[in-house]
């Protein structure tokens, strides 16, 4: 171990361009504590979040690899990551803490399977006959020229034969995020006094909730409960009532 730091953050901001069709790569230097958008706490089983890691999960009966999404972040660990356009230039922010760091290269950064390794990287080297990630996010696809990555770009490597190697490693669907409504907390499209409890216990929490900032000031707090509590009365959020039949 060269040094062990007492608190590391870890910064991907994505691009102003960002729309959510394209996954990117990167590799976590070390595993995670907690995690920010921009300044705001967040969590990885967050439904209502925007963005969406995912790891090498498996390998299927058919040679396919298989990603799913993250439960715990890794030392180490190369993954890829994805979000909708709500993120444009917004930041994730990893953060933890007694984290120890190692000579680059010097430890283990692979996930594998029988015939796949995918390999995380904290420099920039020059990989050939490996899969990488392409221009449109859709795919690692097999290159057989020298390439140089980008540092923290992570690749994959197989030990799968010509005939057998796929020309391109498929990456799944981006989720959706779910559409938000003001005041709904938990998504059965009635504002009632679950939401406003919900609220309550946000505040108490000091997690950030879209659908809880009823006033729009970025801040979670007794004006928002104060705001559902007055919707309640105005019985905005109560499912609508039927038209009444037309007269004979």
């Amino acid at each position: 171990m060269t040094f062990e730091a007492d608190t590391a953050t870890f910064t991907y901001t994505f691009p102003e361009t960002e729309n959510g069709t394209r996954w990117h790569a990167f590799t976590l230097p070390f595993e995670v504590d907690s995690i920010f958008v921009d300044s705001i706490p967040a969590s990885l089983d967050d439904s209502l979040k925007h963005y969406w890691i995912y790891e090498f999960a498996a390998q299927g009966n058919n040679g396919e690899v298989i990603f799913a999404p993250v439960k715990v972040l890794r030392s180490a660990t190369p993954y890829i990551i994805a979000a909708d356009s709500t993120m444009a230039g917004h930041s994730l922010v990893f953060l933890s803490y007694g984290v120890p760091f190692y000579k680059t290269g010097s430890d283990k950064m692979v996930v594998s399977s029988p015939a796949y390794k995918f390999h995380g990287n904290t420099y920039a080297p020059v990989m050939k006959d490996c899969y990488i990630l392409n221009d449109e996010g859709i795919a690692f696809d097999y290159v057989t020229a020298n390439t140089t990555l980008k540092g923290l770009n992570p690749y994959f490597l197989t030990t799968l034969p010509e005939e057998q190697r796929l020309p391109s490693i498929v990456l799944p669907e981006i989720p959706k995020a779910p559409v938000v409504i003001t005041g709904d907390l938990n998504g059965d499209a009635i504002i009632d006094i679950a939401d406003a409890v919900s609220i309550l216990n946000l505040m108490s929490e000091g997690v950030s909730n879209p659908s809880a900032d009823i006033n729009g000031d970025g801040v979670v707090d007794i004006a928002d409960f104060v705001s559902i509590l007055n919707m309640m009365a105005g019985g905005q959020g109560d499912e609508p009532e039927p038209e009444p039949e037309p007269e004979e």
